[in-house]
């Protein structure tokens, strides 16, 4: 799977949940925590810990969702905006 496809299958943006940002698919994590604990130098176990709904597919589709959104990659997000 390549990192468009990650992101696409894993990230979702619903002006309902959580304010509209993007976040993980089924959780309220939105992708801008993952990529502080990153920034902050959290370990992927200890994401995993501190949020427990995610799974280690979930930190890399954060991460390439991140790359997509900096390296104008066209990303299909499922959104829904009224």
């Amino acid at each position: 799977m390549n990192l468009k496809d990650l992101a696409e299958s894993r990230i979702v943006i619903d002006a309902d949940v959580c304010s509209g940002k993007a976040r993980i698919r089924g959780t309220r994590v939105p992708v801008s925590d993952i990529l502080l604990a990153l920034a902050e130098g959290m370990s992927h176990q200890d994401i995993l810990r501190n949020f427990r709904s995610l799974q280690p597919k979930d930190i890399q589709a954060a991460l390439a969702y991140c790359f997509c959104i900096t390296d104008g990659v066209n990303l299909r997000i499922s959104s829904s905006f009224s």
